[in-house]
């Protein structure tokens, strides 16, 4: 589906503007317990794409979503 340029984490807050437009290209990222991830991604392959973790228990439990990218198409 997607690629994402990984902007910053709760491990390492301060590389948005340590690093800025230079930003790590993943399909994957890890991210801690309680912790987060800001990505930026460009929405250009038509489709319902599953955002997700790789935990199952996490999606069993609402961890996941669909991204519906240009539906009328």
């Amino acid at each position: 589906g997607y690629t994402f340029w990984i902007i910053a984490t709760s491990d390492y807050p301060q590389a948005e503007t340590l690093f800025p437009g230079q930003y790590i290209q993943r399909d994957t990222v890890s991210v801690p317990a309680s912790g987060w991830a800001k990505i930026r991604f460009l929405a250009n392959n038509p489709g319902a794409w599953f955002f997700h973790c790789h935990i199952e228990w996490h999606m069993s439990a609402g961890l996941a979503m669909v991204l519906l990218v240009s539906p009328s198409q």
